[in-house]
């Protein structure tokens, strides 16, 4: 009962508020003084009317002008800091106790002191020198078993204390790295970026007091350490059991993180609280046997920055260079990576005896996100193509899993997994020969070569006389993978050696020690994507490397990549995202110039990155309805010119949905249709009435601009001209015009005449009609139903709340992004909340197309038409070579998929949001609406007005 009475009080409240937004445009007041009335009886009235779209928006606009005061520095420098604060000392080597000591003296405020050392006997000499601390409150110094390195003593010994301040702070005795050289400089830079003197301790503060969303706070990585040192390396396995032990699971993880390496930090205690709830034990941690990486000892600086995002918190990095804080995304020494070049490459191979080359995502890569994705690409393949109902990717990983969990050999080749996929799904010879030839050949489909890196091997062997080596860890044999080679143009080299061939493997260094002994004496350099097997371990055994970055790694650290939200993505939806990325960050050096900063240039990769992906999800998810619901489509004019270009690439590459087409059984017609708004508005008008319904649609501009565009008639000498405002001004516009009535209608009816006979002319040869639209409410498909008699199905990128369409029996609409929207402003869905966007690009090669004569030739508006021809041919061309180069690779058996929508909406987003496009760019995205007004608008202005 309570459900129905407030369903019952929200359906008044929306009419109320409809009302009242009807009174708002019709009121004849200065649009100054309506804002601050609106403001005013928001602020009032808002508490009733606070689920309606016009409050939402309202809300959403004064939440953003709202900020909060800040405490000025100075200020903050003179408060006495309310807050606990402790610092957890791990003193390996006592003799540094007093270099400490003088650190910990830059700390202002008030602190309890936790320390830990692993000899008892020289605690009361600890105790007497640290006694001498300024503003040290409590001392508490415990001798500790030599196991879990720094990190045991801070979660597990002090952890249960610890967790009960508001900040933290860890510090330890740093004296080497593995390779057993001291580092005091990476020591002493981490304890200057954190407490080097009492106005850096301050800074720090004021940065967590002021900016609540920060959880830890460390100095920037030591310059001695790699980039390439801020991945998990060894430690996924340990990262694992160090997460799930803590209530962490399934988690996604960035391959390059935020973490303060070297273990030294300020923490909020809250960012970071489930280390110190007691989950981790003592025996957790593996025994001091010199181990280099892989511990949960290891893992856990990594882990800090992975719970205190999991948290909700970010980090801010100091940066002891420019004495400032890098907020949400360190530097992580990825200098030393944008100095790389690929003459810097060639001139490094110059210095060895040999040359050694990681093959995937080095030399080739697959056009998917992930490599597993392509077994799912195999399953679709199988069961729409062969016929072969099977959970391909489930068993083909348990089949690999089987193998190695027996551990009778190092690896296992793909012939030696399909003997133990046929055992456990107990499928015919016949059929596992079938799907084995699939996945080899999806395997070769999807593969591209790196141009830049081909070359360069191309280059080593030919000018530098070097001799190349091919190494790979990977199940497909050598004679598949030679011949992949060939196909991408590589055969430049001397060796190859497959793990599976080898029985040794790179990611667990046994192939290393493998090359290391066969060409003893020789020098190697080694050039590969992967962190752990092509740098870590390889360096380890003084193999010299030239570490590249995957496409996917250059991407989600650039300037755009490190603000993308990732979704789950359907097979579809990963060979989209792939495509894209072999189109921009092929080259591993593309964005060393720019220091990772990435912008889209030119109108054609806006077209192939942006508009292919998101027309070419729409016009599968189109197809598939159509399908379904035995439909022909008509392509509305002018979005509907770069749809039924895509339909035609659609078809070329799935001749099944082609009518015309011998392969097809149940194709599907497509026609473009020219209509515009300005055209149906004219057609439908047979009435002064319905002169006066036209005039209740939004326009501001001049008089005689109006006349033309929305009615058809040049009223140049016919009456004076000067500037309305629609609808508010509707009874006055009306009255000027009256004169002009007779000419109106009469021209109406000669356009509608004409435009009949050319409609059924277009759509005489199909059957139910769907109408394909950017959207929103539906009315060219609601006019086109009342001019011609018939009725239609849309299908729309967005619908909104009014329905226009549906006010005609039997028509239907459906939305690809969303449905139903009631605040396009504050939309959930980015494609409708910047529709501008799309509605800039969707456009034809022709103006705006006005009528019909009676020779049956189109007309189109004279003059300029918003953004220009040869913008829109280059955005078109793009975006139709993205169409192809998707469709060439998922054809009709990929139609059912089920692509998740959000990762088409991200890509719009982010146009908006994060400055993908470069300001040259921006500024040619104009938007001219005659219908609605004289004025053209760049479209980026008019949406960071509305974000501001």
């Amino acid at each position: 009962m309570k459900r129905k009475i407030k369903k019952a009080i929200n359906l008044v409240v929306k009419k109320i508020e409809k009302c009242l937004r009807k009174l708002y445009h019709k009121v004849p007041i200065s649009h100054r003084f309506k804002t601050k009335a609106k403001n005013v009886f928001f602020s009032v009235f808002g508490c009733f009317l606070k689920n309606t779209p016009s409050y939402i928006i309202w809300k959403q606009t004064r939440v953003k002008k709202t900020v909060k005061k800040k405490i000025r520095y100075e200020d903050f420098e003179n408060i006495k800091l309310n807050k606990t604060i402790a610092v957890q000392l791990h003193l390996f080597y006592p003799d540094l106790v007093e270099e400490f000591v003088e650190y910990l003296n830059n700390i202002p405020y008030k602190f309890d002191l936790f320390i830990s050392v692993v000899d008892e006997d020289i605690i009361p000499i600890i105790k007497e020198k640290t006694c001498k601390i300024n503003k040290v409150d409590k001392i508490e110094i415990k001798a500790v078993e030599n196991r879990g390195r720094d990190v045991a003593p801070l979660i597990v010994e002090f952890g249960n204390k610890l967790g009960k301040y508001d900040y933290i702070c860890h510090i330890h005795s740093k004296k080497s790295l593995y390779t057993g050289s001291e580092l005091t400089g990476w020591r002493r830079t981490l304890l200057e970026g954190l407490m080097g003197n009492p106005k850096q301790v301050v800074d720090i503060f004021y940065q967590f007091e002021t900016r609540p969303q920060i959880g830890l706070i460390y100095p920037e990585t030591w310059s001695g350490l790699p980039y390439w040192g801020h991945n998990w390396l060894s430690n996924i396995k340990s990262r694992n059991e160090l997460m799930e032990k803590l209530g962490f699971v399934d988690i996604q993880y960035d391959k390059y993180i935020d973490f303060p390496m070297g273990t030294m930090f300020w923490g909020r205690t809250e960012a970071i609280k489930d280390f110190f709830k007691g989950k981790i034990k003592l025996s957790d941690f593996a025994k001091e046997e010199g181990q280099v990486d892989g511990t949960i000892a290891h893992a856990f600086e990594r882990c800090l920055g992975a719970v205190n995002k999991i948290n909700g918190y970010t980090v801010a990095v100091y940066d002891n260079e420019k004495d400032a804080f890098n907020y949400d995304f360190g530097k992580k020494n990825l200098n030393q990576y944008w100095n790389k070049s690929i003459d810097m490459l060639i001139n490094e191979a110059y210095r060895y005896d040999i040359v050694s080359f990681d093959i995937f995502d080095t030399l080739v890569m697959r056009n998917v996100i992930l490599p597993e994705d392509l077994f799912k690409v195999t399953e679709v393949k199988l069961k729409e193509k062969e016929k072969i109902e099977i959970e391909f990717t489930k068993y083909r990983k348990k089949a690999e899993t089987n193998l190695r969990k027996r551990a009778k050999k190092t690896d296992y080749n793909i012939h030696e997994i399909y003997e133990e996929l046929q055992k456990i799904t107990n499928i015919s010879s016949q059929q596992c020969d079938i799907i084995k030839k699939t996945e080899i050949q999806t395997e070769i489909d999807f593969i591209v070569p790196r141009t830049k890196m081909v070359n360069a091997l191309k280059h080593i062997k030919k000018n530098l006389n070097k001799k190349i080596i091919l190494i790979s860890d990977m199940y497909l044999t050598k004679e598949i993978i030679t011949d992949i080679l060939h196909r991408n143009g590589i055969d430049d080299y001397d060796e190859i050696y497959i793990s599976c061939e080898c029985d040794a493997r790179k990611d667990n260094g046994s192939m290393w020690d493998y090359i290391r002994n066969k060409y003893s004496g020789q020098e190697i350099l080694h050039i590969g994507d992967n962190e752990t097997s092509d740098a870590q371990l390889p360096g380890d055994r003084n193999i010299n490397i030239h570490h590249i970055m995957s496409s996917k790694d250059i991407f989600r650290l650039s300037s755009v990549g490190r603000h993308y939200r990732n979704y789950n993505m359907s097979v579809v939806d990963s060979v989209s995202m792939g495509l894209i990325l072999n189109h921009f960050f092929n080259d591993p050096y593309i964005l060393n110039p720019s220091s990772f900063e990435f912008h889209i240039k030119n109108e054609y990769d806006f077209g192939y990155s942006i508009i292919g992906p998101v027309v070419s999800d729409y016009m599968m998810w189109t197809v598939k309805n159509a399908l379904k619901d035995n439909r022909d489509l008509l392509f509305l004019a002018r979005e509907g010119y770069l749809y039924d270009n895509i339909f035609t690439i659609m078809k070329k590459h799935m001749p099944q949905i082609d009518c015309y087409n011998k392969l097809s059984s149940s194709g599907i017609k497509g026609e473009y249709l020219l209509v515009s708004r300005r055209a149906m508005t004219v057609c439908n008008l047979r009435n002064e009435e319905d002169i006066k319904d036209a005039l209740s649609i939004y326009y501001e501009g001049s008089l005689k601009q109006l006349i033309l565009s929305r009615f058809g008639i040049n009223a140049e000498n016919k009456l004076d001209d000067c500037k309305v405002f629609l609808p508010n001004e509707a009874d006055k516009v009306f009255k000027l015009i009256e004169t002009l009535c007779e000419d109106i209608l009469k021209n109406a009816a000669f356009e509608r005449n004409n435009y009949i006979q050319y409609y059924n002319r277009v759509s005489s040869n199909m059957g139910n009609i769907s109408v394909l639209d950017i959207g929103y409410a539906g009315s060219i498909q609601y006019y086109l139903s009342k001019l011609t008699g018939d009725v239609f199905d849309g299908y729309y990128f967005a619908t909104d709340d009014k329905h226009l369409a549906l006010k005609v029996p039997g028509n239907s609409m459906k939305g690809r992004y969303i449905e139903g929207d009631e605040i396009q402003p504050a939309s959930p869905s980015f494609i409708h909340r910047y529709s501008l966007v799309l509605e800039t690009v969707l456009t034809s090669m022709d103006n705006q197309f006005t009528f019909i004569d009676s020779n049956m030739c189109p007309h189109y508006r004279q003059g300029d038409d918003g953004i220009s021809k040869e913008c829109i041919k280059a955005i078109h061309e793009g975006a139709e070579a993205f169409a192809n180069d998707l469709f060439s690779l998922v054809g009709y058996e990929f139609i059912n998929c089920e692509n998740n929508k959000d990762v088409y909406e991200e890509l719009v987003r982010m146009v908006v949001e994060e400055n993908v496009l470069s300001d040259e760019l921006m500024e040619k995205f104009v938007l001219e609406d005659n219908f609605c007004s004289d004025k053209k608008i760049n479209i980026f202005d008019r949406l960071k007005f509305k974000n501001d």
